[in-house]
């Protein structure tokens, strides 16, 4: 099936192209014997193989604090938050997310243990100007977390204000040498490459940054309804916008973010949570698998508010995932209603939900089962028939760490609410917990000085910045 989808995917690139809507990437093409016809594109197969043997097969993304360096691609696997919601859950009822929500969610991402990447859109906050939101969520995440970035995409103008404020955070040799934020672009389905993307792809390669490439036709609306078709769709635009990447600048590095899902086609809206949807990404492992590529995968739960359903999908789109090896799993914790919304109760509960397939995972990859005659059997020769291991020196011992530790449970105080409803009761007691035991991360004054005065100069609001500074100083004072 994989060379039956790659062979189409050459065939819609040689024979149908596609529209590139960016005269100075055209230009780099032409100049690179790409044919053109107007602003339609025409890739051979020779070039985008040449274009795959470029690209590397893994990287590190460097964060602040060199605890979070995630090897991307191999057989690591790495979680995000969710990305892009424009709406916030907040007792069953979305409103509008705004920049205090932001980092609410940046501070959680931050006190997880299981994510080492932060940033991109947590949210779309309303309350911030849009042509520099990407500015401001940026410093915002290099204030209130040290863990590696996720970028956002944008003009040129507005890529390349963001290299410059990485020049301030990491210095500019060290941007130059190697990635330090990684940026998730989107073709527009069927088969264009817009400005936005473009632009965002020109200046991530000339500063060698990787980029995440996601098309996501929906089949039976933007791609083919036959699941096939619509990855065999997605997978052109991915191939030819790594070209274009490898063109710029052979060696950047790119992840492979096949996104293919299907829609409901009673209501035409995407299905995130559905089956459909996880089959499109055990195609898009196994596709960047078959190009030696990084790859992203990933989807949101349905549901719209945090549910059986919502739990039921999320296991689902994480479980699947893990188990066919992407890499990235974008949208793993905290979505709701197919990308709408984000739910720091349901972040949690994803939270949750990656410890438990990490727990199973790892199981099979650790000694526990070498090591079991020199650790459990003189214990189990030591009690002996009809003993009891309760009081045992090793339960004693290993009591706290194993066997595994629910951090969602049933309260095992009778109370007169309905379970669900105790346990709703519990994750918000556990996000105040959080955030009161938040501790920011050190960042010197003179470098968040040089960043706040050259985002003010780039035209974003002084009481914006001062709102995010505020917020900062106050996390400093209260740890």
């Amino acid at each position: 099936m994989l060379e039956q989808i790659h062979k189409t995917s050459i065939r819609i690139l040689e024979e149908v192209g596609i529209r590139i809507d960016d005269d100075q990437i055209l230009s780099i093409l032409k100049t690179n014997s790409v044919k053109l016809d107007g602003n339609i594109a025409f890739f051979t197969e020779s070039q985008v193989e040449t274009a795959i043997s470029t690209a590397p097969g893994d990287f590190i993304l460097q964060g602040r604090n060199a605890r979070y360096c995630p090897c991307i691609g191999g057989s690591n696997t790495h979680y995000l938050a969710g990305y892009g919601a424009p709406h916030i859950l907040e007792n069953k009822v979305p409103r509008k997310a705004v920049l205090e929500d932001y980092i609410k969610l940046a501070k959680l991402v931050h006190s997880t243990g299981e994510m080492s990447i932060n940033g991109g859109i947590l949210v779309q906050p309303v309350d911030i100007p849009a042509d520099k939101f990407q500015l401001i969520l940026l410093y915002t995440t290099v204030l209130f977390s040290d863990k590696a970035l996720l970028g956002m995409p944008g003009s040129g103008r507005q890529q390349a204000e963001i290299m410059e404020f990485l020049k301030i955070v990491y210095d500019e040799r060290a941007l130059a040498e190697q990635p330090v934020i990684i940026t998730l672009v989107n073709t527009t389905s069927p088969l264009i490459l817009d400005p936005n993307l473009l632009q965002t792809l020109y200046v991530c390669a000339r500063h060698r940054q990787p980029v995440i490439i996601s098309p996501a036709p929906m089949a039976g609306t933007t791609g083919p309804i036959g699941v096939a078709g619509n990855v065999a769709l997605a997978n052109a635009e991915i191939l030819a916008t790594l070209t274009c990447a490898q063109t710029i600048a052979p060696g950047t590095p790119v992840v492979y973010g096949l996104m293919a899902q299907p829609a409901n086609m009673q209501t035409c809206e995407i299905d995130a949570g559905s089956p459909g949807a996880v089959v499109g990404t055990a195609l898009c492992a196994k596709l960047a698998q078959h190009y030696g590529l990084p790859s992203r995968g990933g989807s949101a739960p349905n549901a719209r508010e945090v549910s059986v359903l919502s739990g039921l999908e999320s296991m689902m789109i994480n479980l699947s995932a893990s188990n066919v090896g992407i890499n990235l799993i974008v949208h793993a914790a905290g979505l709701l209603d197919r990308y709408n919304c984000m739910s720091p109760e349901q972040f949690l509960i994803d939270v949750e939900i990656i410890r438990r397939l990490e727990y199973y995972k790892n199981f099979f990859t650790q000694d526990s089962l070498e090591t079991m005659d020199t650790t459990d059997f003189p214990e189990i020769k030591k009690v002996g028939p009809g003993g009891n291991f309760l009081t045992a020196m090793s339960t004693l011992k290993r009591c706290r760490t194993e066997p595994f530790i629910a951090q969602i449970q049933n309260d095992p105080a009778k109370t007169s609410l309905s379970e669900n409803k105790a346990v709703i009761h519990n994750l918000r007691k556990q996000i105040d917990q959080m955030l009161e035991a938040y501790h920011p991360p050190e960042i010197e004054a003179e470098k968040q000085s040089k960043m706040r005065d050259l985002l003010i100069n780039f035209g974003v609001p002084v009481e914006v910045m001062n709102q995010i500074d505020h917020q900062y100083t106050k996390c400093l004072i209260d740890q």
